[in-house]
C-alpha cells in the first residue's frame, strides 16, 4: 500500500500474564494461580523479540520478507523455539480441568522450529540443529528471513548454532530447560520454550550441549534436514504459539 503504518501492534491477549507475553511477564492474572505452572520466568518468550523487531521494520518500510534484516550491526539474529515434553508423555489423570489432554494433542509431533534474520553482507553461513549434543539437521542460510524446523527432537537440550563458510562460531542459541517425558509440570505444558541466537565466543557451540543420562549407542536422530515451512504457515503458527498459550495447555 502506499500509506506506510505509522506503528505496528501485536496482540498476544488471552489471559493474563499472557498480554505481556513477548515481553515481561507481569503478576496480574484471571482470579486463578494455575497460569503460574506454564508462564514464569522458566518459560520466558523475550528470545523472540529480535525477529519481531526485524519483522516490524520491514513490514513498516514495505520490504519483503528477503529484505529483513537484523536489529543493530549483528550479522545474524533469531530464535529456537520447542515444546518441554516429548508427544509421548503421560501426566497424571485426576479429572480436574487442568490435568487432561488440551483438545488436538494427538496431532502434537516432537519438532523443533527456528527463524533466523542474516543481513545481506553477512557472508555464507549455515545453520545447524542439536538435540541432546547430537546434531539432527542443517540449512544454508540466505540474507533475510529464513525459518523451517527439525523433526528429530528428543529428550535433553536443545541448540542452535549458526557456522560461517570457514566453520567458524557466528552465533549460538543454548540453554533453556531440557526436553522430557517425566511431566515435569504435572500438566500437558506445551507452553514453548524460545532460545535466541547470541554473538558471545564464551558461550560455545552446540556440541556440548547433551544430558548426562544420555546413551551414546542409541543414536537415532540421524541427519534430518530442516524441513522449510510455508512463509504464511510460519507467521501463523509463530503468532498463535504465542497468543494461545492458555487454549494450548487445556486451561
Amino acid at each position: 500500500m502506499d500509506d506506510r503504518p505509522d506503528f505496528t501492534q501485536i496482540l498476544t491477549w488471552n489471559d493474563g500474564p499472557e498480554s505481556h507475553y513477548i515481553g515481561n511477564i507481569w503478576p496480574e492474572q484471571d482470579n486463578t494461580t494455575e497460569m503460574r505452572r506454564y508462564a514464569n520466568d522458566d518459560a520466558p518468550h523475550k528470545a523472540i523479540q529480535p525477529i519481531l523487531s526485524s519483522f516490524i521494520t520491514a513490514f513498516k518500510s514495505g520490504a519483503s520478507s528477503q529484505e529483513m534484516a537484523p536489529p543493530g550491526n549483528a550479522r545474524a539474529a533469531g530464535s529456537l523455539w520447542f515444546k518441554p515434553i516429548l508427544a509421548n508423555t503421560s501426566c497424571p489423570q485426576d479429572n480436574d480441568l487442568h490435568s487432561g489432554k488440551p483438545d488436538g494433542y494427538e496431532v502434537a509431533v516432537d519438532v523443533s522450529s527456528w527463524a533466523v534474520v542474516v543481513s545481506d553482507n553477512g557472508g555464507n553461513m549455515t545453520l545447524h540443529g542439536f538435540s541432546d549434543g547430537e546434531e539432527i539437521g542443517s540449512a544454508d542460510l540466505v540474507a533475510g528471513l529464513n525459518f523451517g524446523n527439525f523433526s528429530a527432537m528428543r529428550e535433553g537440550p536443545q541448540c542452535m548454532e549458526v557456522r560461517s563458510e570457514h566453520g567458524g562460531l557466528v552465533a549460538v542459541a543454548k540453554g533453556g530447560r531440557n526436553v522430557t517425558s517425566d511431566c515435569p509440570d504435572g500438566i500437558y505444558n506445551l507452553n514453548p520454550q524460545i532460545l535466541q541466537l547470541v554473538s558471545d565466543d564464551s558461550v560455545g557451540g552446540c556440541a556440548s550441549s547433551k544430558s548426562s543420562s544420555s546413551d551414546d549407542d542409541d543414536d537415532d536422530s540421524g541427519s534430518v534436514l530442516a524441513v522449510m515451512l510455508d512463509r504464511y504457515v510460519f507467521w501463523t503458527a509463530l503468532l498463535a504459539s504465542l497468543a494461545s498459550v492458555t487454549g494450548v495447555v487445556g486451561l
